[in-house]
C-alpha cells in the first residue's frame, strides 16, 4: 500500500491495486457466465496479480 495526501482535499489517501467495487451491485451477467469468463480470463485480482510491477494504483475511497 502506498499512502500519500491528496492536494485536492488535503487529506491522506491509500492506493492500493485492488480497483474499486463496481458501482452497481446488480450484475448483468448470471453466475454461470460470470464463473466461465472467470475461468477463461480469471479474476479481478489475478489479472491485477499479473501485471507484477507494473499494476496500476487505485485511490481507496474513503467517503469525504
Amino acid at each position: 500500500m502506498n499512502n500519500q495526501v491528496d492536494p485536492m482535499i488535503e487529506q491522506p489517501v491509500e492506493y492500493g491495486i485492488t480497483p474499486p467495487a463496481p458501482a452497481s451491485l446488480t450484475s448483468p451477467f448470471s453466475p454461470q457466465t460470470q464463473q466461465a469468463g472467470n475461468s477463461i480470463m480469471g479474476t479481478v485480482d489475478q489479472r491485477q496479480a499479473s501485471l507484477g510491477n507494473n499494476t496500476p494504483l487505485f485511490k481507496k475511497s474513503y467517503g469525504y
